[in-house]
């Protein structure tokens, strides 16, 4: 769970917080992106042509000019949000844990708090405990403070930490903390293609981040830009200050400096040692004494580990030493041939989930009404203490301020069925063209779609993805053509169809069906985690009672208007450039009853296999028949929640 200083009033999670900005606009990223500072490129320590890694998160690169989109890049396109983090502050509601904006903004222009000139230097890329990792940025102190000898040099980036210590002395809010070592995160959710990826990857970083240090720190705001981007009104001498961040996306205020230069003489000496002499714990939540220089400790490095100036264990960083470094490796995505899949992409052909609630997004759309997603999450934070900046993905999806502090987006449920990755056959993809065209052309058999919840659970990540699930709870009767077919059996019955037509290398299905909730979920206790899923057992219960439904029961388009030519079945299956971006839907071409000789035949002809992700390779569906199957179901499907009992 976040170390925040009351975790008992801190009652809703948010993304408000006090640091730095380094976004710069870039002609490889969006077009919307601001400069802040233009002293380091992030472009030279990603990997925007996926040389090095397999597959990223939905977000992509979030710093060196962020996504641009189709047709460069087939990620969430988004403009650059490299940032810092020296104090979060959660949301702009007292009652929730936070704090008014006005009384940060009021404290932070009194001079209350000092802020000196700020100049960095970035210390090391780094891999997050998290599984899959986050790539880092690292801003440490290198050498610890030496207290005794009032002329010695301050270490490098002792400013966020000066600054941090101050902002935590006088801030007592409940939700306040400070999201681990000063770093600005470069990508999210990292597979690498091979170990020696891998290290190839960190050796380039490492001589990027030995070059930037022959300079040694440098003033981030060098272009004298303000919050929005635009040139400051008044500049002075000294103009790299901090920021105040609705998300990270969002900028709406820039604090200049007004503790300056130099900083040797006694007077001011004195002052920021003061604020150096102490260490925030977030395991105790109190503060306790930095160490010094003379207590015989610097920074070390060994093969499994780096520390910081506290001498705490952090995670290992690629040095230019023989160290090792060691980074959990996780299972990448099950692309059809990683060699000839170039770059990662979102495209693919699934459903659409979205439905438009009071509680969610004012642009979110409408695709169906049959199950509200909002029956299954946690928009007041009873159950979770945290989850991913994007918050709740389905129910409407995040609203914004001041109904919450994640980032605000649209209603994005969705299942998908085939990932196609990217419009580029070049990286891997198919043309958008050729897809509509297959669609379109009735070789693809699209039958009603009726679905039916069947489980939410934890992914194995961690911290965890929360996943609702469109599982076949019961194996196919190929003996019996009469038996009823299982519920959810269109996914699968779509799916093989689409994997034996297409053969681009980036194909690939994500795990199970299902629909991302929420990533990154924390909760606050066992206790409130059982709780959760034993109100979405509830649900589930009542929803199962009707059994499957029709998704497009209100006949609409991909882009949420009616349909222009409705037929008696409208439950169909959609195209997505990403989660955000649905442009094209096929409505349903195989139309029921299916307990026709011909359409069972049919149908049974493709369930009777199952794509093996591991061999890539076609393998034997099982058979009612089989006496072991159901245990053998739910041993594959158990993460450890209570919710999938129902399935038993």
């Amino acid at each position: 769970m976040p170390p925040v200083l009351n975790p008992q009033l801190s009652k809703v999670d948010g993304l408000a917080f006090l640091g730095l900005s380094l976004c710069r606009k870039s002609d490889e990223g969006h077009p919307d992106s601001i400069t802040h500072q233009t002293v380091f490129d992030l472009n030279e320590v990603i990997d925007r042509k996926y040389e090095y890694l397999a597959s990223t998160n939905d977000d992509g690169w979030l710093v060196g000019g962020g996504e641009p989109g189709p047709p460069k890049s087939y990620k969430l396109p988004a403009k650059d949000s490299a940032h810092v983090e020296i104090m979060r502050i959660g949301t702009y509601n007292p009652a929730w844990g936070g704090i008014a904006e006005k009384e940060i903004v009021d404290v932070m222009r009194s001079g209350k708090i000092l802020i000196p000139q700020i100049e960095v230097l970035p210390t090391a890329v780094v891999a997050n405990p998290d599984t899959p990792p986050e790539l880092e940025i690292r801003f440490d102190m290198p050498t610890a403070v030496d207290f005794a000898n009032m002329k010695a040099p301050l270490p490098h980036n002792w400013q966020l930490r000066f600054i941090h210590n101050q902002l935590f002395k006088h801030f007592q809010n409940p939700s306040r903390f400070c999201p681990g070592a000063f770093h600005s995160t470069i990508v999210r959710k990292a597979e690498f293609r091979s170990h020696q990826h891998k290290e190839a990857y960190f050796a380039k970083c490492a001589a990027v981040l030995q070059r930037w240090a022959i300079d040694g720190p440098k003033p981030l705001n060098n272009g004298l830009w303000d919050a929005n981007g635009a040139p400051l009104r008044n500049p002075g001498e000294y103009n790299s200050g901090i920021y105040l961040f609705t998300d990270r996306t969002t900028v709406t205020h820039f604090f200049p400096p007004n503790f300056l230069p130099p900083y040797d003489t006694k007077d001011k000496r004195q002052i920021i040692l003061s604020f150096l002499a102490e260490e925030w714990d977030e395991k105790t939540l109190s503060w306790k004494r930095a160490r010094s220089a003379h207590e015989g400790f610097s920074i070390s490095v060994d093969s499994s580990a780096t520390y910081d100036v506290a001498g705490t264990a952090m995670i290992t960083r690629y040095v230019p030493t023989n160290s090792a470094i060691v980074i959990t490796d996780h299972h990448k995505p099950p692309v059809l041939n990683p060699q000839l899949s170039k770059v990662d992409g979102l495209a693919f052909l699934g459903l659409s989930l979205c439905r438009k609630s009071d509680e969610g997004h004012p642009d979110s759309i409408t695709h169906q009404t049959v199950f509200d997603l909002n029956e299954v999450i946690d928009r007041k934070y009873e159950y979770l203490a945290s989850t991913n900046d994007d918050g709740w993905l389905v129910g409407g999806g995040e609203p914004g301020p001041p109904k919450s502090y994640k980032l605000p987006a649209k209603d994005s449920a969705h299942v998908e069925i085939m990932r196609i990755g990217t419009y580029n056959p070049a990286w891997g993809g198919i043309a958008e063209k050729e897809i509509v065209d297959v669609m379109r052309s009735g070789k693809i058999l699209i039958p009603q779609i009726e679905v039916l919840p069947t489980a939410v659970v934890a992914n194995p990540d961690t911290p965890p993805e929360l996943e609702i699930r469109f599982d076949m709870p019961t194996a196919v009767d190929f003996a019996n053509m009469k038996a009823p077919l299982p519920h959810n059996w269109q996914l699968r019955f779509i799916h093989n169809q689409l994997f034996k037509h297409f053969q681009n290398p980036s194909r690939f299905c994500p795990g199970a069906f299902h629909s991302t909730i929420v990533r990154k979920a924390e909760f606050r206790s066992h206790q409130h985690k059982e709780a959760y899923f034993a109100k979405c057992a509830a649900v589930l219960q009542r929803w199962a009672i009707d059994g499957p439904k029709p998704l497009n029961n209100g006949l609409w388009d991909a882009n949420g208007a009616p349909l222009r030519n409705p037929g008696e079945y409208n439950s169909g299956i959609y195209l997505f450039t990403d989660r955000t971006t649905v442009t094209h839907f096929f409505p349903p071409n195989f139309l029921p009853p299916y307990d026709t000789k011909d359409k069972r035949q049919i149908i049974l002809s493709f369930l009777a296999e199952e794509w093996d992700e591991k061999t890539l390779s076609w393998k034997k569906a099982r058979t009612a028949a089989d006496d072991s199957l159901s245990s053998k179901i739910l041993e594959a499907l158990d993460c450890g929640n209570p919710i999938e009992k129902l399935m038993g």
